[in-house]
């Protein structure tokens, strides 16, 4: 059976697995992500250990995972009613992909010091971070600045 088969019933049986579980995690970690996350997981130690050679899928999975980071990173910051999304999102999508394609090649010692800038980044960006003074309207018809529109891309 071909691996990609595998994976995404690897997938399916993980989801149900821990959204059907009272305690999972503390409900922290959405059932989807933690499915997907350990599933990649699984198949790049597969990899690593040459029992199978499809790095494709991998690829695939992780990429999901770092929008998925990119998301609850975003669902936090609204949360905490804070402002300048844009530069973290567009750090995590940067980083995040950077990161992927140096595991999936291999390129251990690029990925640690992109690792280390990426947290050094994040965290000079962290000045950026402001508290709003009034909540963002969700689904908001007009975006009147481009940092609103950049904060808001998604929306």
């Amino acid at each position: 059976m071909p691996i990609v088969f595998i994976s995404l019933g690897a997938i399916v049986i993980l989801y149900f697995l821990f959204a059907l579980s009272p305690s999972f995690l503390s409900k922290r970690i959405c059932a989807i992500c933690a499915a997907v996350s350990l599933t990649w997981a699984g198949l790049l130690a597969g990899y690593l250990l040459k029992w199978h050679n499809n790095i494709l899928i991998v690829g695939v999975l992780m990429g999901g995972s770092v929008v998925g980071i990119m998301y609850k990173t975003e669902k936090y910051f609204q949360k905490k009613q804070l402002t300048n999304f844009w530069l973290i999102r567009l750090l995590i999508i940067v980083f995040g992909f950077l990161g992927v394609y140096l595991t999936l090649t291999e390129q251990w010692g690029t990925l640690t010091t992109v690792a280390m800038l990426a947290v050094i980044i994040g965290f000079l960006t962290l000045f950026f971070v402001k508290e709003q003074k009034t909540p963002i309207a969700v689904g908001e018809e007009h975006k009147k600045t481009l940092k609103e529109k950049m904060e808001h891309c998604c929306d």
